[in-house]
């Protein structure tokens, strides 16, 4: 089931459900959800960007890396420093 279906089903009252909080932002922001246990937040996803190893990676590739790690931190509060680590 994907988080389409859960959050129709939350809103359609069929109960609690966990998903990324930024799918429920509107709704949270309208007032049809609210947010439950605030304390019991799970810890984020890693995001991997994965390319051949020992390669030189391409200018056209880097370029792209340092673009979603500068996305991902203003998305989710990253710095982009710490979303581009372990390049």
């Amino acid at each position: 089931m994907d988080s389409e279906a859960y959050i129709s089903g939350c809103l359609a009252h069929f109960g609690l459900i966990q998903v990324p909080a930024y799918r429920l932002a509107a709704h949270v922001a309208d007032g049809r959800l609210r947010e439950v246990l605030p304390d019991a937040r799970p810890p984020p996803l890693p995001l991997a960007l994965v390319h051949p190893y020992q390669r030189k990676v391409p200018p056209r590739v880097r370029i792209f890396m340092d673009w979603i790690a500068t996305l991902c931190a203003k998305q989710f509060g990253t710095s982009a420093q710490e979303a581009s680590a372990g390049d």
